[in-house]
């Protein structure tokens, strides 16, 4: 069972030691790939298909042992952000010209 708790921390009830996610106050600390998963919420497939692929950077500490640096985890969250730019609300009294269809006569 895992949970959060305040001021950042990731409490793993199983280990019971907690994992700081800022790098900052605890820089030495690498995730290993079942940690990235549950801070993503998908499978562990799908953080080691993103280290295969590249876009996750990550440090091989055996043959299919994988640890991932906080920052670099920032670093790739980072980039996924979408910043969704808000619609103009158009002025209800404002005509908008209509463009009519071109006709040719023959």
């Amino acid at each position: 069972m895992a949970a959060f708790t305040a001021a950042g921390v990731f409490w793993h009830s199983v280990k019971h030691t907690p994992m700081l996610l800022d790098p900052a106050s605890h820089p030495t600390r690498l995730l290993e790939v079942h940690e990235v998963a549950f801070i993503f919420r998908c499978s562990q497939e799908n953080v080691r298909r993103l280290i295969r692929e590249g876009q996750l950077a990550a440090i091989r500490i055996r043959a299919r042992t994988w640890r991932v640096d906080p920052v670099d985890l920032k670093a790739f969250l980072d980039a996924q952000r979408v910043v969704q730019r808000p619609t103009p609300v158009a002025d209800p009294h404002e005509r908008r010209a209509v463009p009519r269809p071109h006709i040719e006569v023959a």
